[in-house]
């Protein structure tokens, strides 16, 4: 008789015979039983089937307490005293029991009671969720020990004075409450009184006082704090001063796109270029945003004072390049000796950026009138093939080509350019003899290689490398004999 297995026992996954267990279930009307089953049997369905066939609340109770998941869940739903649900939804540690108790209370001191005390969190938070009274969600709020059940109630907090109140707590859902104070005496006490920073900030994002977000911008508050004060500052006097004050790196960015936004509507007044430039000169931090500030200027002798003071070198081509084309003729060539003196001077990492800067102070010569300037390029060995290079295609330019004495002039740099093609092998950019002359060669206009015995054309070959076959165009230049290969 031991081994005897009640047929609400039997293991089994067939639906036919699932059937009729849970059709035997329902004939039971004996609560014990009833119980018994409900906690005891091995199928899920039929412990639903039994708790379906419970009519004792009390009993129901008992189970939804004993019971995880949704045989408990299925027992709270029976339930209609109110008293024993709320029981359950305070006591139960299960999160479906828990939540299908609460679900069914919707006396607001129940629910409030519920949200401070229930076992669960799911329960807590269901309640909140349908708390309408401000106040209660305001204390809910800064009196919950659990933290998403204070931040659910605090989302919910929409009355001005209750949300103040949180505002000003030392709470993490502080910060919830501190976006949604519209009055700006409340608000500006919130960015400047509150005990955490993400309340600070909170309100700081919304402050429209100019003042208050000058102070905070320029004080000793916190980077996030600061930074959401600079967002929102539109005064160009105050973004200067954040820029002088050398603050971190997320700051500045965010004070120089406010500030070029700002500056777009409004010219600087010459006490604000002289600010900028000394904030532009003085920076020795890497980051574009010092770059992004010279474009705020557009007065020459703004660039020529940056070139000259600036302690950044990226700075200084900066401000060449924005200067450059700003030269008149005459100046042309302090600018041509100040580029040369920094290009000679330069560190190897450097010597690159003002190789450029000299390029464009060379394709600029043409335009003004100073040809005279390009032939040092060419004769001094020191500047290397690829700049000479430039000096002599500048000296082909269309424009000139009515010039008086233009072809011996031309004649004369090609003629210089070649001669010094053994001393660039010894230069900072070692240069051999086929690069040369491929330099000259393309770029010289069709009938200046004719004139000079150059013979230049394309041709086309397959390759293949780790990632296919591919055609490579081949640059081939014929001069006295001798063929020379773009490599």
């Amino acid at each position: 008789m031991g081994l005897f297995k009640p047929f609400w026992m039997k293991e089994t996954n067939d639906s036919i015979k699932l059937r009729k267990i849970i059709a035997g279930v329902r004939r039971i009307s004996n609560q014990n039983k009833l119980y018994e089953i409900a906690t005891k049997a091995y199928h899920g369905s039929v412990k639903t089937a039994a708790v379906e066939c419970i009519t004792d609340e009390a009993m129901l109770a008992k189970l939804a307490l004993a019971s995880p998941g949704s045989v408990g869940k299925a027992a709270v739903q029976r339930i209609k005293d109110t008293d024993l649900v709320y029981d359950i939804a305070l006591r139960s540690r299960d999160w479906m029991v828990s939540e299908a108790a609460a679900e069914k209370i919707e006396d607001q001191a129940l629910l409030g009671k519920m949200a401070m005390n229930a076992a669960h969190e799911k329960a807590r938070r269901s309640a909140v969720n349908r708390i309408q009274d401000q106040e209660v969600l305001a204390r809910i709020a800064l009196e919950s020990t659990d933290k998403w059940t204070a931040d659910d109630a605090a989302r919910r907090v929409r009355a001005p004075e209750q949300a103040l109140r949180v505002a000003m707590s030392n709470r993490e859902c502080a910060v919830h409450c501190a976006y949604v104070v519209s009055d700006p005496a409340a608000r500006l006490k919130i960015a400047l009184e509150a005990p955490t920073k993400d309340a600070r900030t909170a309100a700081i994002s919304k402050l429209d006082d100019a003042l208050a977000l000058r102070q905070i911008a320029c004080g000793s508050s916190s980077n996030e704090e600061r930074q959401e004060a600079v967002s929102r500052l539109k005064d160009t006097d105050a973004l200067i001063d954040v820029l002088e004050r050398d603050p971190a790196q997320s700051i500045r960015d965010r004070a120089v796109y406010r500030l070029r936004e700002s500056t777009g509507e409004r010219p600087l007044s010459d006490i604000q270029r002289a600010k900028l430039i000394r904030v532009i000169t003085a920076d020795t931090k890497d980051g574009n945003d010092t770059i992004r500030l010279i474009d705020l200027l557009d007065k020459a002798e703004d660039f020529w004072q940056i070139l000259k003071e600036a302690a950044r070198t990226d700075v200084q081509i900066k401000a060449f390049n924005k200067l450059a084309p700003q030269v008149p003729a005459l100046q042309l060539a302090d600018l041509c000796d100040e580029a040369s003196a920094r290009y000679r001077e330069a560190s190897e990492g450097d010597r690159w950026d003002w190789e450029r800067a000299l390029d464009l102070v060379i394709s600029l010569m043409p335009q003004k009138g100073r040809v005279d300037l390009l032939m040092p390029f060419i004769r001094d060995t020191a500047y290397g093939c690829a700049i000479a290079g430039n000096a002599v295609k500048a000296l082909f330019s269309e424009d000139l080509d009515h010039q008086d004495d233009i072809d011996e002039l031309r004649d004369e740099a090609v003629e210089t350019y070649l001669a010094n093609i053994p001393a660039y092998e010894k230069q900072f950019k070692k240069q051999d003899e086929e690069t040369c002359i491929i330099t000259l060669a393309t770029i010289l206009p069709p009938a200046a290689q004719e004139k000079y015995g150059f013979n230049v054309w394309e041709s086309e070959r397959e390759d293949e490398d780790q990632y296919g076959r591919n055609t490579v165009t081949e640059t081939w230049v014929k001069w006295q004999g001798k063929s020379y290969c773009t490599p």
